[in-house]
């Protein structure tokens, strides 16, 4: 039986709703800023902006507060695994570590086949391995939750955290 204090995955579901809306509405900003353009420079710059304020958002909130603003409207905390203190910074960046390391890597692999004479289809094959490694990366995390009593997902395990409905 899952503790009430755990039953955490609807509230984290709109949470990741709410926080999806306004990190795309950054990026649609992002996109349609006039020096960006719709060149592949100016792509790329529009990715990396929005890279750098999506990760900084997640992780300077978790690490101030526990929360994003998602997590503010559906009342839920995360915190530290067994002691329920407030996680801090290392534990924020441990927990989006993985995201911000394929983020880095599809970065790096962009550059590369968009500024040099690679094949088109390289640059094709390379965003949607990319792709399927977030949609894998999501379906783990989706099925670690699920299958444990406080419904810890595996960025959780990684860097000591649960994710609490808040107390009245």
């Amino acid at each position: 039986m899952i503790a009430e204090r755990y039953r955490t995955f609807w509230p984290r579901l709109w949470a990741g709703v709410i926080d999806g809306a306004i990190l795309m509405s950054v990026y649609w900003v992002a996109l349609e800023w006039e020096p960006f353009g719709e060149q592949p420079l100016g792509r790329a710059v529009a990715d990396a902006v929005f890279s750098i304020f999506a990760f900084g958002y997640a992780i300077v909130l978790h690490g101030r507060y526990g929360k994003t603003v998602g997590k503010m409207v559906t009342g839920v905390t995360v915190v530290t695994h067994g002691t329920e203190l407030p996680i801090g910074y290392r534990r924020a960046l441990l927990r989006d570590s993985p995201l911000v390391i394929m983020a880095g890597l599809e970065g790096v692999f962009y550059a590369l086949t968009n500024w040099t004479e690679s094949s088109p289809s390289v640059g094709r094959g390379m965003d949607a391995f990319f792709e399927w490694c977030s949609f894998g990366w999501f379906l783990l995390e989706f099925v670690t939750m699920l299958a444990n009593d406080q419904r810890r997902a595996v960025h959780d395990f990684l860097a000591g955290t649960v994710v609490v409905r808040d107390t009245a």
